[in-house]
């Protein structure tokens, strides 16, 4: 599946000073390359580049539009990535644990968001295990007893991690609980 994306621009400060940089140190270049020319080739300078001065403006702002232009896709290919991958770990952060960086070949970074993947899959792994455990705990439980009643908020939490549902409810649904820690020595009968 490709994934594309529309927008050039999406880390200003990062990608206008790549730009800044490359477009002033190829205004720098050319320009010392002329007064280098100038210098110790006066007399030739003048008789040869002196009717063309203007074709050589021009053909000074055309490299710099060109140099604006390849620095534009190169940052986008560093910046759209990191701005994806920020996206997927603040997702990741809410708890959705379906989650994947969908990263195109070319872009920087794909290596560290294959790597991303790996760990949120086995992740997601552990908390399933995890969750079937949870469920076997519960189901051995007395029916009404404390601990099963917060061994079944246990399972259903983990059930909205490894759905995917997580998201900012389940954060909301943790600070709203009143009910105290999940498992506790006084809170077991027998």
């Amino acid at each position: 599946m490709k994934v594309f994306r529309r927008q050039l621009i999406v880390d200003k400060s990062f990608q206008y000073r790549q730009i800044a940089t490359a477009v002033l140190t190829t205004i720098l270049v050319a320009n010392l390359m002329l007064l280098a020319a100038f210098v110790f080739f006066p007399y030739e300078f003048s008789a040869v580049v002196g009717p063309f001065t203007w074709v050589i403006g021009i053909m000074e702002v055309f490299l710099i539009a060109l140099v604006f232009y390849f620095v534009l896709r190169s940052s986008h290919r560093v910046a759209g990535p990191a701005f994806s991958l920020k996206r997927t770990l603040s997702r990741l952060g809410d708890g959705d644990l379906t989650v994947r960086s969908r990263l195109r070949k070319a872009d920087y970074l794909k290596d560290v968001a294959d790597c991303f993947n790996e760990n949120v899959q086995r992740l997601e792994e552990l908390v399933g295990e995890v969750r079937i455990e949870a469920e076997a705990l519960r189901d051995s439980l007395p029916d009404g007893s404390p601990s099963r009643v917060q061994a079944e908020r246990l399972t259903s939490r983990l059930a909205v991690f490894s759905s995917g549902r997580a998201g900012r409810r389940s954060r909301s649904v943790e600070k709203s609980s009143s009910a105290g820690p999940l498992a506790t020595e006084g809170t077991a009968t027998s």
